[in-house]
């Protein structure tokens, strides 16, 4: 029961200060934008049309973004974020906002990161602050903040 009570505590912790990295945006989800504008509105866009496909089931034209025309496979120009979309269908879907859906799979993103290398560290040493401090490094460290202006969608996850 201690051990559930301290990784909840610690969820809790790295939850906290990914609201404190990217306030005052957090305070405005649905019409701010975490990170750099521009390429933060573009990967909100490629999400939201990544989810509009695959719950639309065209597969086939995933890649015939409505970007760029008269040219084909234009999503192939840059990410295609299908690893950020397939988690985020059930916001979109729920939300019917790409921004907010965006912006929570980005906070998300950091919660979760940190939380999984806290758990690993922490089944590698056995040791709780060890496995916090490496946590909390990792995931917000200053390359891989959500307010970088050279974060594309940089999740932490890609790090590894």
């Amino acid at each position: 029961m201690r051990r559930i009570l301290t990784q909840l505590l610690v969820l809790l912790l790295f939850a906290g200060l990914t609201l404190i990295m990217t306030f005052p945006a957090v305070l405005r989800l649905k019409v701010a934008v975490i990170g750099d504008a521009v390429d933060s509105l573009l990967n909100c866009w490629i999400i939201a049309w990544d989810i509009h496909k695959i719950t639309a089931f065209e597969f086939r034209t995933l890649f015939d973004a409505n970007i760029f025309f008269p040219y084909q496979n234009t999503l192939a120009y840059s990410e295609h974020m299908l690893g950020v979309a397939l988690p985020a269908i059930p916001l979109q879907v729920g939300l019917a906002d790409p921004l907010l859906t965006y912006n929570l799979s980005l906070l998300l993103s950091f919660v979760l990161t940190a939380f999984g290398l806290y758990l690993l560290v922490r089944q590698l040493t056995g040791s709780t602050p060890a496995a916090f401090v490496a946590g909390l490094i990792f995931a917000f460290s200053p390359g891989e903040s959500p307010t970088s202006p050279t974060c594309n969608y940089c999740p932490p996850s890609g790090s590894l």
